[in-house]
């Protein structure tokens, strides 16, 4: 009678085999669950493409332009946002939808000058340029202000905190004069708004 030889396979290597086999069977219950940031900030933030995203406001003899030059802006590109508040006490320029849920600095360049437009006013007479966020309310950002006897001013890299801002809203840009009568003009120039 023939012999069979049977070659045993070891007890380690077929338990192995089991738990590669049963794991491959077994069901995935875990979930992953991405959230995307949405963009933050303003759209266009250095106004590269004239009469998009942002709204300028209206008033007697002001005006909001996209302005171009080879002066102290534009700090980024070719274009630089410009706003005077001519007769009106202010004059603004605003984007709406701007989200801010995961920043926590914002950093621009700007120029800001007092144009006392021929009269003579008091020395308390002043122009205030300020960055405003509106969601159920309006806060103010930052703020800055020049005088008649004020070196006109112009910065770059001007860093600032921001609140905590959970839901986007409309990001505003203004310029206004002091109440006085009349009022001095003031003329506020931004570009190469950033965010962090």
């Amino acid at each position: 009678m023939k012999k069979i030889k049977i070659k045993l396979i070891p007890a380690c290597f077929i338990f192995g085999l089991c738990i590669v086999i049963m794991n491959g069977c077994k069901k995935n219950d875990s979930t992953t669950t991405t959230t995307s940031i949405p963009f933050q900030g303003p759209q266009n933030p250095s106004f590269e493409t004239p009469n998009a995203n942002w709204v300028g406001g209206a008033g007697t003899n002001g005006y909001f332009v996209y302005s171009t030059g080879t002066g102290f802006l534009p700090s980024q590109g070719v274009y630089y946002a410009t706003i005077r508040n001519g007769f009106s006490n202010a004059l603004n320029f605003y984007q709406d939808g701007v989200d801010f849920s995961h920043s926590t600095s914002m950093t621009f360049d700007y120029t800001l000058s007092f144009n006392p437009d021929g009269y003579t006013l008091p020395p308390s007479a002043s122009v205030v340029a300020q960055i405003l966020f509106t969601e159920n309310g309006t806060v103010t950002l930052w703020q800055d202000s020049v005088t008649a006897t004020t070196t006109p001013h112009q910065f770059k890299n001007i860093k600032f905190n921001l609140p905590s801002l959970p839901t986007a809203g409309r990001l505003t840009f203004q310029v206004s004069a002091a109440l006085v009568s009349p009022g001095p003009e003031g003329t506020f120039c931004v570009d190469n708004i950033r965010v962090n």
